[in-house]
């Protein structure tokens, strides 16, 4: 008959178990977005750098063919 008329234990227990999963959604999903922002800040990072690179390389003095 415990199954029947649960009480307030088993509702408490199922709360816990609701809030727990809750938790364990929301630091996957956390953990997913810190992953991507890290990466497209590194991507960022990369294709800026590469783009100086070229812009220090045609920017410089005597850099390029020289006519002799």
């Amino acid at each position: 008959m415990i199954a029947a008329n649960p009480g307030p234990a088993m509702h408490m227990a199922l709360l816990g178990i609701v809030i727990v999963i809750g938790l364990i959604v929301f630091a996957i999903i956390r953990i997913r977005h810190r992953r991507e922002a890290a990466e497209a800040d590194k991507l960022d990072q990369t294709i800026t750098g590469n783009e100086r690179r070229q812009h220090d390389h045609h920017d410089r003095p005597g850099a390029g063919h020289q006519h002799r």
